[in-house]
């Protein structure tokens, strides 16, 4: 069973659509929705934003479920040098970027558990990479209008795989941007939700998978209206980047 968690309703929306749903579970304000994604077993929620929500979502799927694999996906902010907009970024290994238990633990390390990165599998990096390649080069250009394309400009669309961030603050700001550089120079992508799942996929021993497209550079620049990249690109990518992978998997 593969359990896919989106932030926003505009994705959830979009992903039951593609969905042979044959079940729905309400508990804790959330709607589980079970069925079929190209012929595997899957259930889809709201994670809602930020890391309590979606640690409580996960924790549901995995326990209610009986979950194997998480799969978060969505959009996110570009914080590496070479990230852009409408880039994909999928997650080696995740930090809770605003824990800070320092009076008794070492900043950013969770308490109790010692770890401050949570690994991903490789295996589904590297599947994802592939699966993101295929729909990059087969199938993108069928589900973003030529207009949009170009607006949003998607033309050369590249593939980041390396360390998300993840905290209860909307990081929009180059000072905020480059205080989490100067802790982790390697970190390529921030949300508010993954690191906190890859908490719950350790604790659990399920596989985790945090795949994102790219609207902002989590900076002072609004470049793009993000409204509209969502509902004209970001949520057409989300959900072909998604099935591709589930259909990838054994």
């Amino acid at each position: 069973m593969i359990g896919i968690l989106v932030p926003m309703q505009e994705e959830i929306e979009l992903l039951i659509r593609h969905m042979h749903v044959s079940e729905k579970v309400e508990n804790g304000m959330r709607t589980y929705y079970c069925g079929k994604i190209e012929g595997k077993d899957c259930v889809i929620a709201l994670s809602r934003i930020g890391k309590v929500a979606s640690a409580v979502t996960a924790a549901f799927m995995v326990n209610h479920f009986k979950v194997n694999t998480l799969i978060v996906a969505g959009v996110a902010g570009g914080i590496g040098k070479n990230v852009q907009i409408g880039d994909i970024c999928i997650a080696t290994e995740a930090v809770q970027h605003d824990m800070d238990a320092s009076g008794f633990f070492p900043r950013f390390e969770i308490p109790l558990l010692g770890i401050t990165k949570f690994e991903v599998d490789s295996k589904l990096v590297e599947l994802a990479k592939k699966s993101a390649e295929h729909f990059l080069k087969f199938e993108k250009q069928h589900v973003i209008s030529e207009e949009y394309n170009q607006k949003f400009a998607l033309q050369n669309i590249k593939i980041h795989a390396g360390l998300l961030g993840s905290g209860d603050v909307f990081i929009g700001s180059k000072i905020k941007s480059d205080e989490l550089l100067s802790h982790f120079s390697d970190m390529i992508f921030v949300e508010m939700e993954g690191a906190a799942v890859a908490q719950i996929a350790y604790e659990h021993n399920v596989k985790l998978l945090n795949i994102r497209i790219i609207s902002d550079n989590a900076n002072d620049e609004a470049i793009v209206d993000f409204k509209e990249f969502i509902d004209h690109a970001a949520k057409f990518m989300m959900l072909g980047l998604v099935k591709a992978v589930i259909k990838n998997m054994d």
